[in-house]
């Protein structure tokens, strides 16, 4: 089994403990950091330290302890994931809420789409808002939530807190539900999902969520039957073993799924 970086297990042993970690031990989670999330390292690891420090406190799940507890194989991943989170949770709204509004209101004069099964799994095509997607994510947020106000301004909101959240302090301040923190997380851990599985095995798994049966999955990937009953197998269990990793709550593990495997 492989051992991680030098540094994370001493810097989790000093936050522990109470004391400061060493600059070497730093050094090790900037260097994970900028593997995970590049430019906002610096700031996605500082809040990472900070809420793991307040979780060691508590005695909570994310404690320093909880993650000593992990194999070597998986400790990396799983603070690599955190770091990912924070990241979202710190990035700003990009400036898109008039634009947003825009788009949400010709939606619905021109009339909505039928609600998808899943929201898609962002609202751009490139750089740009596409406004597809837009009408889509309006679409299943309305059918989904029938508590919505069916405004421009309701919707952007919800859709901003969906797709674009503020930092966590802001979140909290607004008084946002465990909803919007669970579409949050769970669009972090769409895009580790795909990557865990690959698309041959998203594919099948989109297929399955669908409703399709092995059969008709063999014929749309031009493969046999037996493969198609061995690639979800395979996915199945890829799946399970991500989840025990990264200790996602059932709820958001099952909407990330939908995230990843939206078309």
């Amino acid at each position: 089994m492989s051992s991680p970086r030098p540094g994370l297990r001493p810097l989790l042993d000093a936050l522990i403990a109470g004391h400061s970690p060493a600059q070497a031990d730093l050094d090790a989670l900037i260097v994970l950091a900028r593997q995970a999330v590049g430019d906002e390292a610096d700031d996605a690891a500082g809040s990472f330290l900070e809420t793991t420090v307040r979780a060691t406190k508590n005695g909570s799940a994310a404690s320093a302890e909880a993650l000593l507890d992990l194999p070597d194989d998986e400790l990396r991943k799983v603070i690599a994931h955190r770091i990912r989170q924070h990241a979202v949770q710190q990035r700003p709204l990009w400036g898109l809420t008039k634009a947003l509004r825009g788009h949400v209101a010709e939606a619905l004069e021109h009339g909505l789409p039928p609600a998808p099964l899943a929201p898609p799994p962002g609202l751009l095509h490139g750089e740009r808002l596409s406004s597809s997607l837009v009408a889509r994510a309006t679409s299943f947020f309305l059918d989904a939530e029938p508590e919505l106000e069916r405004t421009p301004a309701a919707i952007t909101k919800r859709l901003i807190a969906v797709y674009h959240v503020p930092p966590a302090r802001e979140v909290e301040a607004a008084g946002f539900d465990d909803d919007l923190r669970r579409h949050r997380d769970a669009r972090v851990l769409a895009a580790d999902i795909r990557e865990v599985l690959g698309p041959e095995f998203v594919s099948v798994l989109r297929h399955r969520l669908a409703g399709l049966g092995f059969e008709a999955i063999a014929e749309r990937e031009g493969i046999a039957v037996s493969t198609a009953h061995a690639r979800h197998q395979a996915a199945v269990e890829r799946l399970r073993a991500f989840n025990r990793q990264v200790r996602s709550s059932h709820e958001t593990a099952r909407v990330a799924l939908l995230y990843a495997t939206a078309a």
